[in-house]
């Protein structure tokens, strides 16, 4: 599933109601991952509740099941 942002944010992004891990693939809105992260669901004890966002901020986040094999820096083409 791909986020597009009107401005760049600093959001933070959840895990609360998914069952499967999920790569986020944050981007600047040039189209370039800028942060790669693998979040985990929560569990049913809060220490496993965590928040995932980027040290900067992002115009896109890309989510996927799936490993892309994308690398920080790399360009993505899509359109809008």
């Amino acid at each position: 599933m791909l986020f597009a942002f009107d401005s760049p944010t600093r959001a933070n992004i959840d895990m609360m109601f998914l069952s499967k891990p999920l790569y986020l693939y944050f981007m600047s809105s040039e189209k370039e991952v800028i942060d790669i992260q693998r979040a985990e669901p929560w569990g049913w004890n809060p220490q496993t509740w965590r928040l995932y966002s980027p040290n900067r901020p992002y115009s896109y986040l890309l989510e996927s099941f799936d490993d892309l094999e994308l690398e920080e820096g790399d360009e993505v083409e899509f359109d809008l």
